[in-house]
């Protein structure tokens, strides 16, 4: 029976999720036929005169990423050049760069941390189907969930969240130096606040990627 209610409690986790998920991709597809005021090169030229940090994009991607072995920020949606989301993305990305640069705790320990979560991740799945014909191992599976929502956050969140307060910092630095308008700023701020939200749904059902 616990194990059903398990079951239930992650299918509507999930359904939250992808909900929300896809309300992102029809507001960032909004957002992405929108033309920014400020250009990459005004943005990377920006990272390196105030951070000293060189930014290395790769565009028309599936994804938005930062990929440390490669020290290259993914952006996908780069069809109109200089959108409003591409350039938010940039934003946020881009302080993912300094995070990798300073060494930030949060961010290293989810880096390094990889081997190890992937044998996580498989142990978590493994221990909840088997709970559907042997329910005595479903503990086990608790404590190890408890063990991951515990590390997910003390990471991924602590250091999206992080990301997440640079970002906004530095959207109303630009917008200070009358370099966005105040559309733009609030719209950039929206795209920031939604993503880290996402990060948070997914929490709970991260380990049936």
């Amino acid at each position: 029976m616990l194990s059903i209610i398990t079951l239930v409690f992650f299918v509507v986790s999930f359904f939250i999720f992808y909900r929300f998920d896809k309300r992102f991709n029809i507001k960032s597809n909004k957002y992405a036929k929108i033309q920014s005021s400020i250009t990459t090169n005004k943005i990377i030229q920006e990272f390196k005169d105030t951070y000293g940090v060189l930014i290395n994009i790769k565009e028309n991607t599936e994804i938005d990423v930062f990929i440390p072995s490669e020290e290259k920020v993914y952006l996908s949606k780069t069809e109109l050049k200089e959108n409003l989301y591409h350039i938010s993305v940039l934003l946020h990305e881009g302080n993912h760069v300094i995070q990798y640069k300073e060494k930030y705790f949060p961010l290293q320990l989810f880096l390094k941390s990889s081997p190890y979560r992937q044998i996580m991740l498989i142990i978590l799945m493994i221990l909840f189907l088997t709970s559907f014909k042997l329910p005595v191992v479903l503990p086990y599976f608790f404590v190890l969930y408890i063990m991951f929502i515990t590390f997910y956050a003390f990471s991924v969140i602590r250091y999206e969240y992080n990301c997440y307060k640079r970002t906004n910092k530095l959207i109303n630095e630009l917008y200070n130096n009358k370099k966005i308008k105040k559309d733009e700023a609030s719209i950039m701020k929206e795209i920031q606040k939604d993503a880290l939200l996402l990060y948070v749904l997914y929490t709970p059902i991260g380990f049936l990627r």
